[in-house]
């Protein structure tokens, strides 16, 4: 069990906004002060083997389910999403602690899975890690907007990669504090060569996340990396060479020692775009509210929209939401579905308290 240290709060279940009935997890699970274990991703020919698989990299890394405070599923089709619901009731059904969750929906990276997972979890271990996980220990920690370069998938990995390099060197980081990256990549089938990529750039095998992105030939890569000269409970950071957007930070960087992590939001299934984001942004807001944060203390992102009408309508409507000196680090990914259907887009997120 978490020590009340541990655990500011495991939230109780909340409706997504406008659905009729309340997810089966919880919303957001918050953590402070502790050290967590990032996983890489694996998979399985069911969701119940998939969190298996991730369930023995968690314990490898001093973890387990029960300490998981977050869970990003890849799932081969909407239709997926009753039995990854299923299996995420029957682990965490009846714990304390039920983990924050996201779904997204496209071709798998792996041939030879139905599911794909990877996972974050509370461990006792201060750091270190390895391919399977890498531990980022309590204290600052920063997360890195995705990045995108042009070419062909090597060339544009590599020229990524720098542009990576160059947010980090602006915080006084190296290769050395990153702790996992993540890819949305189209095809998702080049993702043995783009991890051999980025292994390269660290001299051993790294936890890297992969995500169909429906751009054509394209790839776009983020990181979290550990902090450990961060001082504010949240900065938001641009490079020099850069332009600082009103609608997402180039960098976040957290001291905060508590971190709330968001389920992904969903709005209500069939409506049009603007009001699934709309509904999104209400839960958000109340999700956030109810673990002590608020719309001024997001730290990282994570947009999935199925439809160019949809995210037309993100760039619109997110800054009405956002302070446009605040905003989160994000990626948003064009994916082929969002795991639930009627729905186009899905938020996770990751905040602080205010």
């Amino acid at each position: 069990m978490l020590s009340r240290r541990e655990l500011l709060a495991a939230l109780a279940c909340l409706p997504a906004a406008g659905a009729a009935k309340p997810r089966s997890f919880a919303n957001a699970a918050v953590v402070d002060g502790v050290a967590l274990a990032h996983t890489a991703q694996v998979g399985g020919p069911s969701a119940e083997a998939a969190i298996g698989e991730v369930g023995r990299l968690l314990r490898a890394a001093g973890s387990s389910l029960d300490r998981a405070v977050k869970l990003n599923f890849v799932l081969a089709s909407d239709d997926a999403a009753p039995e990854a619901n299923a299996a995420i009731e029957k682990t965490w059904g009846r714990r304390a602690l039920k983990p924050a969750v996201s779904f997204v929906t496209g071709k798998l990276a792996r041939a030879d899975a139905k599911v794909l997972v990877d996972a974050i979890g509370v461990t006792g271990k201060r750091s270190g890690g390895d391919a399977q996980a890498m531990i980022l220990p309590a204290g600052g920690r920063s997360f890195v907007s995705g990045q995108s370069a042009d070419g062909t998938i090597p060339e544009a990995t590599r020229k990524t990669m720098d542009k990576l390099h160059h947010a980090l060197k602006h915080q006084g980081l190296d290769w050395a504090n990153v702790i996992q990256l993540k890819s949305f990549l189209d095809p998702v089938g080049s993702s043995d060569e783009v991890r051999k990529i980025i292994d390269g750039y660290f001299g051993k095998p790294m936890p890297q996340v992969f995500v169909e992105w429906t751009s054509r030939n394209k790839i776009e890569i983020e990181l979290t990396a550990t902090a450990p000269s961060a001082k504010e409970s949240i900065e938001y950071l641009t490079p020099a060479g850069e332009t600082a957007s009103p609608v997402f930070a180039r960098i976040a960087r957290v001291a905060n020692p508590v971190t709330i992590y968001v389920s992904g939001l969903y709005g209500t299934p069939g409506a049009d775009g603007a009001k699934q984001i709309h509904d999104i942004f209400a839960t958000l807001k109340e999700t956030t509210g109810k673990a002590g944060g608020n719309l001024l203390h997001l730290a990282k992102a994570t947009y999935y929209v199925a439809n160019d009408a949809v995210s037309r309508q993100l760039n619109e409507i997110r800054p009405s939401y956002y302070d446009p000196k605040r905003p989160p680090a994000a990626s948003k990914a064009p994916v082929q579905a969002v795991g639930r259907s009627g729905c186009s887009i899905t938020l996770d997120m990751i905040a602080v308290p205010k």
